[in-house]
């Protein structure tokens, strides 16, 4: 058994703790997926990859922190970012914020992070983003024409509005 699938067991059986050892390069997909006791990461200097859902369902992570010279991630009000600043890597459910400011770098968003938190009920996109936009609080593409995010069940009968909308408003232009 490696050291992930180690520390995966464990995590499954009330691991409240982690650290990512230096030495770890790459994080698999869904390797702490349903961790629900999680309550802190920390990652390591070497770490550049971070799989698709590695932290889904750990709905009590509330201290993400990354070593001060890992090059690819970075937290920044709470949320991680990987690639630079152009990847939402993970947005914890434990964050009470009804409102997410997107920064400008971000170009994609790793699984269902936003969606599955609970207090969220606005995301705001930077005019300057290259690949989203967002219009009364809900996410869309740049060019406004797809929705690419529900940022809550309340407001799941506004979106569908909003959507039916969008589109007549395309006839129409």
């Amino acid at each position: 058994m490696n050291f992930i699938e180690e520390i995966k067991e464990k995590a499954k059986k009330d691991l409240k703790s982690i650290v990512l050892p230096d030495s770890l390069k790459e994080l698999g997909e869904d390797v702490f997926n349903g961790c629900y006791s999680l309550i802190s990461i920390h990652i390591g200097k070497n770490l550049t990859i971070f799989g698709d859902g590695a932290l889904n369902y750990c709905t009590g992570l509330t201290t993400i922190t990354v070593n001060s010279q890992n090059t690819s991630f970075y937290v920044l009000d709470g949320a991680l970012y990987g690639d630079g600043g152009k990847s939402l890597v993970f947005y914890p459910n434990t964050l009470t914020n009804l409102t997410y400011h997107m920064p400008a770098t971000v170009e994609s968003i790793y699984g269902s992070q936003l969606e599955s938190n609970k207090h969220l009920t606005e995301i705001v996109v930077s005019k300057d983003s290259s690949k989203f936009s967002s219009y009364d609080g809900v996410l869309y593409d740049k060019n406004i024409t797809e929705i690419k995010l529900k940022v809550s069940c309340i407001n799941e009968i506004y979106i569908i509005y909003s959507k039916y909308i969008m589109n007549i408003l395309t006839i129409y232009t």
